[in-house]
Parts: C-alpha cells; structure tokens; sequence
C-alpha cells in the first residue's frame, strides 16, 4: 500500500476525477449538420418527382428522411433546454 508521511492511505483519499461537463455546443453544431444533410437529401427526392405522387421504397425512403429530420430536430431541443439548465 502507499502510504502518505501522516500514515494514510493515499490511494482511498484521493479525490475522485471531476466530471466534465457535455460540450452542448458542438453536440448542437453536429445535430444541425446532420439535419441540414438529412433536409437537403429529402428535398432532392422530392424534386425528383415534381409534384408527382412518389410509391414504393421511394415513398418510404422519404417517409423515413421526414421522420429522421423530425427526431433529429426534437434531439437538438432537447439539448439546448439542457445546455440553458446546465447554466441556471
């Protein structure tokens, strides 16, 4: 065992490694890009179609981009409410 000159254990008076705190600001900045590449590929299949009724895999390709936006822009929400907490 390590001992300190008082005679101590030094090991189990250590202090613990302070947290660290989410870096929320770039957790956001990936979010948004992940968002603006998910939009841009959505709006591209739209184009595609023009107006038209998309079927298939393409209709649930697009069903899918819709629902990844969505989920990623409630992410990025969440992240702010709790970056605007972290810092009451």
């Amino acid at each position: 065992m390590l001992y300190d000159s008082d005679g101590r254990d030094s090991i189990s008076t250590e202090r613990l490694p302070e947290r660290c705190e989410p870096d929320y600001e770039s957790m956001v900045e990936r979010i948004n890009k992940k968002i603006a590449k998910t939009s841009a590929f959505k709006d591209a299949a739209l184009d595609y179609f023009d107006g038209k009724r998309a079927s298939g895999k393409m209709a649930e390709l697009i069903g899918e981009l819709v629902t990844e936006e969505r989920q990623l822009s409630q992410e990025r929400y969440s992240l702010i409410k709790r970056q605007e907490a972290a810092k009451s």
